[in-house]
């Protein structure tokens, strides 16, 4: 379709000729020169409506298909767990052992045993330990990625053979059964390193150790009560307290410890089917509660650091924040299974979320840039999140150097409608939050200046 256009007087007449017509079609539109004017504008904003839409809908996580060597397909799997973004193991519900050396489509048997295999911990490529339960409890392990399998026994009966496997390095490690176990040459024996036969062994599910000294534990008893716990060490095991109150927390599914202070944990209530995040700033001392939306209980947690994390659970959900735990958003995943399992590669940028019936997701991660400092290695302006948002969104940017930063919000004319940040701040990783209640939907510019650096983004607001 071609335009032509002849002006008379101050009005202009658009002729829009076509040519893959018979004979050319005529239209005849008479309007002012300002009419045009806003017509152009009003096309570039529907162009950006689309091309937004179509950039924030595309999809965030990918399904891979998953082929096993075997021939089999599974209804559910007990654990799973990735070394780098190519090489894994996985166990479903039929007691075998699998690998993976193409991120997750092939999955080669290496172990049948005629018990369960549950917590797989891949250390790296190389290291791997797995728990096995049947009539006795056994960990099995690897020292050259799953040539050859090793095991060591750890007692009799069916009890817990679902505890927490931790591993400082490919030596030293700890196991939770009834009682507390420890090893310091790589599985190969195992001794007793807390013989109290306490709760806080029997019923842990997860754990994470932020040092060989400090570290926490979470879980509790669905079925007789509808209350969980946090437990915390300090001295490498030897002795345990509840962390926070004893009897508020829910049944913990997930633990990740940033530091010696900031530490996140997810469960869930079973009796109100409420899933919540708790977050910890002093050390597991105090608790604060974040409350999930939508239903569907959390069953696993990763943090890639202090603002954003992963939580996964039932009815495909995936729940994500940048905004350190604050807020979570429910991502798109296009299944309705439950996801059970996180793997997270940070060093690779690489997240894979596990689910029955032969469900696996992966997304990659956008990371962050730092020195051997911790501090960035140069200035940027991220883009905000959620995107479509409505009325409350997250912008995030890191700063090189200390120096006057500008963080301002404009309308589509051009106008300032927000000022985030008008002030001096030093280097590091920053965040402001933008409430845009009273303004009305459409698209909003922000952009960031400090010292020579400038960057403008745009964003949707979307009621």
């Amino acid at each position: 379709m071609t335009n032509n256009y002849s002006q008379c007087s101050n009005r202009i007449y658009e002729f829009i000729t076509n040519p893959q017509a018979d004979k050319n079609a005529l239209r005849v539109f008479c309007y002012d020169k300002r009419d045009k004017i806003v017509m152009k504008f009003l096309r570039v904003f529907l162009f950006l409506m689309l091309f937004f839409c179509g950039e924030l809908h595309a999809q965030q996580w990918v399904q891979i298909p998953m082929s096993f060597s075997t021939g089999d397909t599974f209804l559910f799997g007990l654990s799973a767990s990735f070394a780098t973004k190519n090489i894994g193991w996985f166990t479903p519900q039929n007691g075998d052992l699998y690998k993976t050396t193409d991120g997750g489509y092939t999955w080669n048997l290496q172990l049948r045993k005629s018990g369960f295999f549950f917590n797989i911990l891949a250390l790296d490529s190389l290291h791997v330990w797995v728990r096995y339960g049947g009539y006795n409890k056994w960990v099995v392990f690897t020292t050259d990625g799953g040539a050859y399998w090793d095991s060591t026994f750890i007692g009799p009966g069916f009890s817990h053979y679902y505890g927490p496997l931790v591993f400082f390095n490919t030596t030293e490690g700890l196991l939770f059964d009834s009682i507390l176990f420890h090893t310091s040459n790589g599985g190969n024996n195992w001794y007793v390193k807390n013989s109290a036969d306490s709760l806080f062994f029997r019923r842990a599910g997860v754990g994470d150790f932020i040092n060989r000294q400090k570290g926490w534990i979470g879980g509790g008893n669905p079925i007789a009560t509808d209350v969980g716990y946090i437990a915390k060490t300090d001295d490498s095991g030897k002795s345990w307290a509840y962390s926070g109150y004893p009897t508020g927390h829910p049944i913990i599914t997930g633990i990740d410890a940033i530091d010696t202070l900031l530490v996140y944990a997810v469960g869930f209530f079973p009796f109100s089917g409420t899933g919540v995040v708790r977050k910890s700033e002093d050390g597991g001392l105090t608790w604060n509660s974040i409350f999930l939306p939508g239903s569907g209980w959390p069953l696993d947690m990763k943090m890639l650091d202090s603002l954003t994390g992963w939580i996964c659970g039932e009815n495909g959900k995936i729940w994500k924040t940048t905004d350190g735990g604050n807020t979570w958003v429910i991502q798109i995943t296009n299944t309705d299974v439950i996801l059970w399992k996180i793997s997270l590669l940070q060093d690779e940028n690489v997240i894979y979320v596990f689910g029955d019936e032969n469900t696996l997701l992966r997304s990659d991660i956008v990371a962050s840039v730092r020195g051997n400092d911790g501090y960035p290695v140069s200035y940027r302006l991220y883009q905000n999140y959620p995107n479509p948002f409505n009325p409350m969104t997250i912008i995030h940017y890191q700063l090189y150097g200390h120096g006057f930063v500008s963080l301002k919000v404009y309308n589509m004319l051009g106008q300032e409608v927000a000022k985030l940040v008008n002030e001096m701040q030093d280097a590091g990783y920053k965040s402001k939050v933008w409430d845009a209640k009273g303004l009305p939907s459409g698209i909003y510019f922000y952009r960031l200046q400090a010292g020579s650096f400038t960057d403008i983004k745009k964003m949707v607001l979307m009621r």
